[in-house]
């Protein structure tokens, strides 16, 4: 996938009005420039370019996938009932399309809060919210899926995603002149711990997979994707010039959420070493903000 190549690989993604999708658009054009093309799916209002496909109802006629790759991001919070079968959908039209590799966006929901180790992609799924447990149903069809598609089938990567910094609740909520209310948790300072990673980071992130998959490197069957170490959400609200202040506690605060990324940092660099710095994650959120609305 390089500048001058004579066909440059498809990626299609899929939801990409979606927060997450919206990102990739920002960011993408320079960050794959010259070594892939995206192909951006809407089901409705369409931007010039946009592909208009209906998952799971019509047949896939967008441009070939042939040798390129599937980022499926359609499927979430508003339908949990479509992210099976949307899934489904989406790796049998790649199979059908010759794609090379799927990856699916899966969510650290998946996991139940741990207060002292980090959930690695071998850690029990004990999901505490029904959009967790959606997440995980998708992900054992797609593995029942894997194993019945038969060896000519593309690879398949589910990532489990953590946070991206302004798609999560917290900070897309932050307001001018809004003060934010943070759950305490008792006995630390600094509200819950989470995993973040900034939107350039994360779309740059998926970029470096994507390339990965075109040239047909392993790939794992399970990915977390996010930033380390973890950080604290009070210390993106004050790196975001935020005002807040803790509301009352409550019993069902989860601590700490954090997911182990050795196996990501074992497949690419991560795009800087202080990708989850949160004042670095917050410049990254405000260079693109405008774009992502």
């Amino acid at each position: 996938m390089t500048e001058g190549s004579a066909v440059l690989p498809n990626i299609l993604v899929t939801g990409s009005n979606g927060k997450l999708g919206r990102v990739l658009r920002a960011c993408w054009p320079a960050q794959l420039a010259g070594q892939a093309h995206p192909v951006w799916q809407v089901r409705s209002a369409p931007g010039a370019g946009d592909l208009v496909w209906t998952i799971g109802k019509d047949r896939y006629v967008g441009p070939s996938l042939k040798g390129g790759v599937v980022l499926h991001l359609a499927g979430g919070r508003q339908d949990l009932a479509a992210n099976v079968p949307l899934a489904i959908a989406v790796c049998e039209a790649a199979a059908v399309c010759g794609a090379k590799h799927v990856f699916l966006a899966s969510s650290s929901a998946v996991y139940a809060a741990d207060e002292t180790a980090d959930l690695t992609e071998t850690s029990p799924a004990a999901p505490g919210s029904d959009y967790g447990r959606a997440k995980l149903a998708m992900e054992g069809a797609v593995a029942e899926w894997v194993a019945s598609a038969g060896p000519d089938a593309p690879g398949v990567t589910v990532l489990r995603i953590g946070n991206v910094l302004g798609c999560d609740s917290l900070m897309g909520s932050v307001r001018p002149g809004e003060p934010m209310i943070l759950t305490p948790v008792p006995g630390r300072n600094g509200g819950p711990m989470r995993s973040y990673i900034g939107p350039a980071s994360f779309a740059e992130v998926l970029a470096r997979l994507c390339r990965k998959a075109v040239c047909e490197e392993p790939l794992p069957a399970v990915l977390n994707i996010g930033a380390a170490p973890a950080v604290q959400m009070a210390d993106l609200l004050t790196a975001a010039g935020a005002e807040w202040s803790y509301g009352p506690p409550t019993d069902d605060v989860q601590a700490r959420v954090v997911l182990g990324v050795d196996r990501l940092r074992g497949l690419i660099d991560m795009p800087a070493l202080d990708a989850a710095d949160p004042a670095m994650m917050v410049a990254e959120w405000r260079a693109i903000r405008g774009q992502t609305r």
